[in-house]
């Protein structure tokens, strides 16, 4: 049998073979096959006087092999002198350029390749350095007030011109003069009149304007904010009872509300994909709504963010978007921070300078603050020297008895959704905040072996380094080579 043979040099996780007409132009022997050898790892033996082996011992450092009658290329692993003339040369098959052909019609998943990788998908073969560069930024949210901030109000309504329900915009100013009229102080009833606030305090106790609130809201923007839209000057209403509490009455359908927006400094380089250079890294954070990963393909885009609050239900919807305004990020918050009315009262009113009184309540109510006064008046005629010397201060005591008495005999039934507290989030940091971390280059390019793709593709298309997950090939040869092929291509190879 013939074997051409040449200097030839190459990997054996390669596809790289001669051309059919270069491999014309080696050198052709004749050579005996040994006996007890095969397919895949034959052994020839050659006479020097048949071509360029020399009887001297030398082979010309021959490295690579045809045999034209199995159509297969092969390694040279080894060639001695034997016997007289005679060299003996070893050789294995190399699977990958004997069937480069069948092995490039091949359509397997590719999860690495070096010729177009998805450079969007993670890369676990590449490790970043533990050396890496934090820089962060605030951005100003435009229009908000969070150290003061605005409240909505919404009460049953009495007015055909407003509907079933009135919304009012207050700022805290107003909010405490609300507060201050829902729970009326005993320092009013001396310095504007017992007569005139008892019988006030005793409407509202039938009355009970508290059952007619049904929500309120801190907002962080300032109530004279543009963000409100339209509104004009009125006074609160519950049902047809007006109240007299100055507010700024609110129009908007359900559905309206503000928009905030502004541009994110994000920084810029030459090619985010190209993992020789730095990687960034970004992360955000919103009040109200929480924090996010900004993806590092979007950086370099022109990116803004937009946040929407609804004002009735004071949910917020924050969106990044890119030049042409198309989302890429979006995430849900809340805004509107419902509001406790009852420890409101509490941090308008300081209960150390007034005694809170005539609240809503009931007949019990009324009973209890009747029972506290006359049990007071009881104390003071017990000492009468005391009574006539104090009057004054005396009768100010009763009062103040009958009033305790009056608001502790029945609690009304306030508005208890939320917690004051959470507007704390804007208090303190109510700007928007990102995070750049950036790391140091992390491989040479020499060494590269690929990226991600985890696509479907045929093998002829995608020159260069590969690996694939799973393969099963249908190619014409002994099973052996078979599964020499297919761990190659699991493991990594090179098409050429």
């Amino acid at each position: 049998m013939d074997v051409r043979m040449a200097k030839y040099s190459k990997s054996k996780n390669s596809t790289k073979r001669p051309t059919a007409t270069e491999h014309e132009t080696w050198p052709l022997f004749t050579c005996n096959l040994k006996e007890n050898t095969g397919l895949l790892h034959p052994v020839i033996r050659i006479h020097a006087s048949d071509g360029d082996f020399d009887s001297d011992g030398s082979s010309k450092g021959y490295t690579y092999a045809y045999l034209p009658r199995w159509q297969r290329y092969y390694f040279v692993v080894d060639a001695q002198l034997v016997e007289g003339d005679i060299w003996e040369v070893q050789l294995a098959v190399d699977p990958l350029a004997s069937f480069r052909t069948e092995i490039g019609a091949y359509s397997g998943f590719i999860t690495r390749c070096s010729h177009s990788p998805n450079n969007h998908l993670e890369d676990p073969q590449w490790s970043h350095d533990a050396d890496y560069n934090i820089t962060r930024y605030s951005v100003v949210i435009p229009d908000l007030a969070p150290a003061t901030g605005s409240y909505l109000l919404q009460t049953v309504s009495g007015d055909p011109s407003s509907g079933s329900l009135s919304t009012y915009v207050m700022t805290p100013a107003q909010l405490q003069s609300f507060i201050e009229y829902m729970f009326a102080s005993t320092a009013d009833y001396f310095t504007q009149g017992i007569a005139d606030n008892t019988a006030k305090g005793l409407a509202k106790t039938f009355f009970d304007p508290f059952q007619y609130v049904v929500k309120c809201m801190w907002f962080p923007w300032p109530a004279n904010s543009s963000k409100w839209g339209t509104l004009t000057n009125g006074t609160i209403h519950f049902a047809f009872y007006d109240s007299g509490i100055a507010a700024s009455v609110a129009n908007f359908a359900e559905g309206a509300g503000a928009d905030f927006q502004t541009t994110l400094p994000l920084g810029t380089y030459s090619d985010w994909t190209d993992r020789d250079d730095r990687w960034h890294q970004w992360q955000g954070y919103m009040p109200g709504i929480g924090t996010f990963n900004i993806p590092a393909q979007y950086t370099g885009l022109t990116l803004s963010v937009w946040v929407t609050v609804d004002y009735l239900t004071g949910a917020a919807r924050m969106f990044i978007r890119d030049s042409n305004n198309a989302n890429l990020i979006v995430m849900d918050g809340k805004w509107g921070l419902d509001v406790q009315l009852s420890s409101l009262y509490q941090a308008f009113i300081q209960p150390t300078t007034t005694v809170s009184g005539l609240v809503m309540g009931s007949a019990r109510g009324i009973l209890a603050g009747i029972n506290e006064g006359m049990k007071k008046f009881g104390e003071l005629v017990g000492s009468p020297s005391d009574t006539w010397s104090n009057f004054g201060s005396n009768i100010k005591s009763i009062a103040r008895a009958g009033v305790e008495g009056f608001q502790n005999g029945m609690q009304p039934m306030m508005y208890q959704v939320g917690s004051n507290d959470a507007r704390h989030l804007f208090l303190f940091d109510s700007q928007f905040r990102l995070t750049e971390i950036k790391y140091p280059k992390i491989a040479d390019p020499t060494s590269k072996l690929g990226g991600t793709l985890h696509e479907i593709r045929t093998i002829s298309n995608i020159p260069g380094y590969i690996e694939i997950e799973n393969p099963k090939v249908d190619i014409p040869c002994t099973l052996t080579e078979k599964q020499m092929i297919e761990a190659y291509l699991s493991s990594g190879f090179w098409y050429e």
